[in-house]
């Protein structure tokens, strides 16, 4: 659900979703060999195209024995092989009998971290829970036709069997069944689960709401409901979805009903939040003491080239809202009850596509998006995305292309290319304007903002390869007196270099960030990142390190580290300092799989860590990571 009137959402926090979903995906691969397009979709990087090749392939050839057949199959390039490796198996073909132990497939898994510090919160006793966070996992699946799972976490910080927490603050159950055959009911959930129809205006989930991921994922999604299987505590449904289809017309019929967390004053909503923390008793106070009850239906008409189709979403909550008296949350939600009705489009064919929506919502106002993909040569893909946003438009559920972040108030276009020049050359770029006619956070009047981006890739050899990635950003924002609008530049780039030297792969990359602010002089981030990994039988292992030297967190650079599964780290580095850490991993007899990981992060000019609760009474911070996996 979209944080209407909260900046506490970031798009980071959105992206280590998508990303745990892929986790979720490469752990339970799809068996190549009994996919049909529509299974291989769920993968935003192959193509209507790619996956119609895949299938046709297999049915005119037979069952693939190996990834290496891919090789085999048209319109599949080098990068796209690559990755979709990660994703399936090859299974035996349909045709062929399954015993029933090979019906049955499940999987328990824990991840754990344990800090070597204290933080000011346990000292005070105001975190009312230990200084160790927990998550468990529990994934079943029968014949690739129901599929079951359990997923239970708590934060650091927040307690275990207390505060209404049995045992652990998040717990999130999901049972789903799929039919491949012909029957009326093509799809059903019960528990949580995740909706996206049309460009995300009413109902959205998916990995190319943003200007880099449109590039790579330039693909819409599909039109389905799906399992939530990530620790994100906020933006799902809770209750029950099923998809009939007759022909080429397929309906979804859908209920939730959540608790949410929100920060309520004189029985009023002021702010719905989703940080989905709950360690302070403050924290707790706020925790799901909002109902919110929705519903809805969508239905499509898919033929050859066209796809065509209307949703409709009811949202209740059990308290009105209210957004305060801010100017830039003058048009956020207000009230209790509101209501989403659209249509949408895609036309494709073999070198273009276009697909777009068009919402209202019941007090009037209106979101349009339209997207057009090009495929000018087989080596160049171009695109061209348009959005308006009305001010008044308002929808609790939605998550469409935004760089404001908000499906909401933004006029904006943006223009994108994918060249491969060569086989060893690839560029991929974009330009993106946008326009906010009334006033946003940290900026009281009408502002625009521009990206500028480009991403040079040159793999000269198989084992080597380069990339130059350069950002530039201009917004405006409130000067120091909130009297008129400033210009803010900023200019990021990195350089990387993967390799391998004997049987290690390496990445050494070299970052850099220059930020002009509202007022003084410019300000600037650099930093030196090294990451090393190797396999040898069972065990693999990986080291990593970063020396960094930023102007202050205005200029924080993230640097990626290897993790275990479904943990992605982005350590944030600013200030002065160096960051290091190893991993091991050991598999035994395909049934365990053990990873343990120690971070340390060592700031050279400052005494303290951080502030507040979380403050840490020493310039360095240690932790420990552990991850069990078991296959059934």
């Amino acid at each position: 659900m979209e944080n209407e009137y909260s900046e506490e959402t970031s798009d980071e926090e959105l992206t280590i979703s998508l990303l745990e979903e892929l986790q979720e995906i490469h752990n339970h691969p799809i068996p190549i060999n009994q996919a049909n397009s529509k299974d291989l979709l769920v993968l935003p990087f192959i193509s209507q195209r790619q996956a119609d090749s895949i299938v046709s392939y297999i049915k005119r050839y037979g069952p693939m024995y190996s990834v290496k057949e891919l090789m085999l199959v048209p319109y599949l390039d080098y990068s796209t092989r690559n990755k979709l490796s990660l994703f399936i198996y090859c299974d035996e073909a349909p045709d062929k009998s399954v015993t029933g132990k090979n019906k049955w497939k499940q999987q328990i898994s824990g991840y754990h971290q344990i800090p070597l510090y204290e933080r000011k919160g346990y000292q005070t006793n105001t975190y009312q829970g230990i200084p160790l966070s927990a998550t468990l996992r529990y994934r079943g699946q029968w014949n690739d036709k129901i599929e079951w799972g359990a997923t239970l976490q708590n934060d650091e910080g927040e307690p275990f069997f207390q505060y209404r927490n049995y045992p652990f603050d998040y717990q999130s159950y999901y049972l789903m069944g799929k039919n491949k055959g012909k029957g009326l009911v093509r799809q059903w959930i019960l528990g949580d689960y995740q909706l996206h129809f049309g460009m995300g205006l009413i109902a959205g989930h998916g990995f190319w709401q943003n200007p880099v991921g449109l590039l790579s994922f330039s693909r819409n999604q599909l039109q389905t409901i799906s399992k939530h299987t990530s620790t994100d505590e906020c933006h799902f449904f809770r209750g029950g979805a099923v998809t009939l289809q007759y022909k080429h017309t397929s309906m979804t019929v859908f209920g939730s009903h959540r608790l949410l967390d929100a920060t309520v004053k004189n029985g009023k909503a002021t702010t719905l939040l989703t940080s989905g923390l709950h360690r302070t008793l403050s924290e707790i106070h706020r925790k799901e003491n909002v109902r919110s009850i929705a519903g809805g239906t969508h239905i499509q008409w898919t033929g050859n080239h066209w796809q065509w189709g209307a949703s409709a979403l009811f949202t209740q909550y059990s308290k009105p809202l209210e957004p305060g008296s801010a100017l830039y949350r003058r048009y956020y939600m207000k009230g209790r009850n509101f209501f989403n009705c659209g249509i949408h489009y895609q036309y494709r064919n073999s070198r273009f596509t276009a697909h777009g929506e068009c919402a209202t919502d019941h007090t009037g106002g209106w979101g349009i998006i339209n997207q057009i993909t090009c495929q000018l040569t087989q080596q160049l893909q171009t695109f061209f995305l348009y959005r308006y946003y009305d001010k008044r438009y308002k929808a609790p559920y939605a998550f469409a292309f935004a760089e404001g972040g908000h499906v909401q108030n933004e006029h904006g276009a943006y223009i994108g290319y994918n060249w491969t020049i060569h086989r060893q050359w690839n560029l991929k770029g974009y330009f993106d304007y946008s326009s906010h006619p009334h006033a946003i956070y940290r900026a009281d009047f009408a502002s625009q903002r521009m990206k500028i981006f480009q991403l040079v890739t040159f793999q000269p050899q198989k084992d080597l390869s380069f990339d130059f990635r350069y950002q530039f950003s201009q917004k405006e924002e409130n000067n120091k007196s909130k009297t008129a609008l400033v210009d803010i530049y900023k200019n990021s780039g990195r350089l990387q270099a993967h390799y391998l030297l004997g049987s290690t792969k390496h990445t050494t990359g070299c970052y850099f960030i220059y930020l002009l602010p509202v007022s003084g002089p410019g300000k600037w981030g650099k930093m030196i990142a090294h990451r090393i990994s190797a396999t040898k039988g069972s065990i693999s292992g990986y080291l990593s390190g970063a020396w960094f030297n930023t102007s202050d967190y205005s200029t924080a650079m993230h640097c990626y580290e290897n993790g275990p599964s479904y943990s992605f780290s982005f350590p944030t580095c600013y200030c002065h300092g160096w960051r290091a850490s190893a991993m091991i991993r050991k598999k035994w007899n395909r049934l365990w799989d053990i990873t343990i990981k120690y971070g340390i992060t060592r700031f050279t000019n400052q005494k303290t860590i951080s502030s507040s609760h979380q403050l840490i009474n020493h310039p360095y911070k240690q932790d420990i990571s552990l991850q069990w996996m078991m296959n059934l």
